[in-house]
């Protein structure tokens, strides 16, 4: 696996986004439930 292939920079920002995603979902759910 080569560092700069564009494939993989994509599939790991894609991954990081996604786990961004999620986090801010989790902890916006977790505000209005006032926890």
């Amino acid at each position: 696996m080569k560092e700069n292939d564009p494939f993989y920079t994509k599939l790991a920002w894609a991954i990081m986004m996604t786990g961004v995603a999620i986090g801010v979902s989790v902890f916006v759910y977790c505000v209005k439930k006032g926890l």
